[in-house]
């Protein structure tokens, strides 16, 4: 029995519960990349192989097991390390509830993102952000291809990421400054991620035609200076 990936819309509404620093679409495309939506998935990183299991439980008695053999393994829809649950105040079996995971992954993107003084300076600081969510190095998600792919995810799921900037490069690493993102209130429900593709389409349309530098959507909601719980996720 394999389990079913979580709807996006129960992500979406999930993302505004339970990680409302970050905004829901670059939780989504991480969650995309990472699992696909699924939250009982174990990655071992030791041999390479993954457990899609059908339940919680089933999948905290398996990934109790590696872990105890000295395995490392990433749990759940945000695929948070093993050895990153201490420091994130977690168990096993909290690694597998959908909420805690993406919980963690926002404390973790808030903590990492540094923020940047104009649209570009902040794609380039997401970027960063997301190479250190994968391999808790600045430049190391650049290299492995993970940035692209999460970009690559955008554009199929939740294409609010400025794909086009192309930023795969390895930027230089940008200045710490706390950004906020503006709130349109005519936008649709933050966790209907299509219909906020169609609306932000159709706005950045307008604006661009008015503005050819105009700001594409921001992906970070809210970037807090909250104090670290663990600031690098650590995935190997």
């Amino acid at each position: 029995m394999y389990a079913q990936p979580l709807p996006i819309k129960d992500f979406g509404e999930l993302a505004l519960k339970c990680g409302p620093n970050v905004a829901p679409v670059t939780l989504a495309s991480i969650a995309q990349t990472e699992s696909g939506f699924n939250p009982f998935l174990i990655h071992d990183n030791n041999t390479k192989k993954a457990f899609n299991l059908g339940t919680d439980v089933e999948a905290a008695e398996t990934a109790t097991s590696l872990i105890a053999a000295g395995h490392s393994v990433d749990l759940g829809i945000m695929q948070i390390n093993s050895h990153n649950l201490p420091a994130l105040g977690l168990k096993v079996q909290d690694a597998f509830d959908p909420c805690v995971s993406i919980g963690a992954a926002s404390i973790i993107l808030s903590d990492a993102y540094v923020g940047g003084e104009n649209h570009e300076a902040q794609q380039q600081a997401l970027r960063v952000t997301i190479s250190q969510y994968n391999t808790g190095d600045t430049q190391r998600g650049f290299t492995n291809g993970y940035v692209g792919k999460v970009e690559a995810s955008a554009r199929k799921v939740v294409p609010a990421l400025d794909v086009g900037m192309g930023q795969s490069d390895i930027p230089a690493a940008p200045q710490p400054q706390q950004v906020a993102a503006p709130v349109d209130p005519n936008a649709p429900p933050a966790w209907d991620v299509w219909g906020s593709f169609e609306y932000s389409t159709a706005s950045e349309t307008e604006k661009k035609a008015e503005n050819p530098r105009a700001s594409d959507a921001a992906l970070f909601v809210q970037a807090t200076n909250s104090s670290a719980i663990f600031p690098q996720l650590r995935k190997e």
